[in-house]
């Protein structure tokens, strides 16, 4: 309130101000003919201030002096980019490519330059390696299919879904300088390969990451000047399911952690059009908080070891697109293509094991806490195409 004041006080003024310029200004004189005392006629303003039409009302009446104008005014530059109005619908396509700040696959731990003699002379060095799992680009579908009104308002429904599953392997080496493989540690349960040439060596790791999402969306347009603007908000249900197994000599290590939630979701887009091309550069921005229970189970069958964690979090989610799309109207419909690059982000979302192994400098792979999670982030390309009926 303190910073309006100033504000408010020269708004004050500069309205006395036009008043007493109002109050002083000479009469009109009147048209030649006219009687006596009969004063000029009212001159009508040509000219009315730009506007934005609010959700579920029209747009002022704007004449087309100014940067801005009416729709009805035959402006292109404030004309619907997509002519989102009545049905809306489409399905597109992710190109994504997931990133993980802790998704251990296993860990190389090994010597180096070590004698063979006993006592060793010199006694070498401790190696630890980690090594990620591997991440590729993955395709995802996505559809949508809504309703908006002439005053601004509607709804809509989106559903896209996401999986990914790779394998990797490792082997280990034998003798004074042999190198061990050790799976990650769900849960604290893990594997190890067998060194000084006996038993299995090599250890093959496979993960999957599977993501499904759906918003119900009420929605919000708004056109102002050559903008045309849509906000969303409603609701968002999310399922996350990853797996990781490790196997090696006959022996397998299993783990799997499911979540699922849903929360609040809020979106801005933005439109822009460049002429009368049919082309227009567009952004949007979507925030959510997804609130659920994720359950997590880790087990080797054949030594009898099963570990369960169970934990109720909300999860913020943030997403953003920036891109181009071409429209084309043809009879009644109005059909569009976008391209854009697509970033998310998953907070806490965890990773194909959750475990904390790390390598401590100069010593060995610790557990000592068994839980570690992880952000998702998502990096790639979205192909869109919808129609407006």
């Amino acid at each position: 309130m303190m910073a309006l004041r100033p504000f408010l006080l020269g708004l004050l003024a500069l309205g006395l101000q036009a008043a007493l310029a109002a109050a002083q200004a000479p009469a009109e004189d009147p048209p030649a003919g006219a009687p006596a005392g009969v004063p000029a006629p009212a001159v009508q303003p040509t000219e009315r201030l730009p506007g934005a039409a609010p959700c579920g009302g029209q747009a002022p009446a704007i004449q087309t002096a100014g940067t801005c104008c009416h729709p009805d005014a035959g402006c292109s530059g404030s004309t619907d980019a997509n002519g989102r109005t009545g049905l809306i619908g489409g399905v597109g396509l992710y190109i994504l490519q997931p990133y993980f700040n802790n998704n251990m696959a296993f860990g190389l731990q090994g010597t180096a330059n070590r004698s063979p003699g006993t006592p060793a002379d010199p006694p070498g060095s401790r190696v630890d390696t980690r090594v990620d799992i591997s991440h590729h680009m993955e395709a995802a579908p996505l559809i949508w299919l809504g309703y908006i009104g002439e005053g601004g308002l509607g709804v809509r429904a989106r559903w896209w879904y996401f999986r990914e599953g790779v394998e990797q392997s490792a082997t280990g080496t034998s003798g004074t300088n042999g190198v061990q493989v050790i799976s990650a540690a769900p849960l604290g349960l893990s594997l190890i390969t067998a060194t000084g040439g006996t038993g299995p060596s090599s250890m093959v790791a496979t993960s999957k990451l599977q993501l499904q999402v759906f918003d119900f969306d009420t929605l919000c347009r708004v056109s102002a000047c050559k903008w045309d603007l849509l906000f969303a908000g409603g609701l968002r249900l999310a399922s996350l399911d990853q797996t990781y197994n490790a196997y090696t000599g006959g022996e397998a290590l299993l783990s799997s952690s499911i979540f699922s939630g849903v929360g609040p979701t809020f979106a801005a887009e933005a439109r822009r059009n460049l002429g009368d091309t049919g082309l227009s550069l567009y952004g949007s921005a979507r925030g959510s908080i997804i609130f659920g229970s994720g359950h997590q189970t880790a087990t080797i069958p054949d030594r009898n070891l099963v570990a369960q964690d169970h934990r109720n979090i909300g999860m913020p989610v943030a997403e953003a697109e920036l891109g181009v799309e071409y429209s084309r109207s043809m009879g009644t419909s109005r059909f569009f293509g976008q391209l854009a690059l697509v970033g998310q982000e998953w907070f806490g979302a965890g990773s194909a094991s959750r475990s904390s192994t790390d390598v401590i400098p100069g010593g060995a792979f610790s557990t000592s806490s068994y839980v570690g999670d992880s952000d998702i982030a998502f990096l790639g390309l979205l192909i869109r195409l919808g129609v407006n009926y």
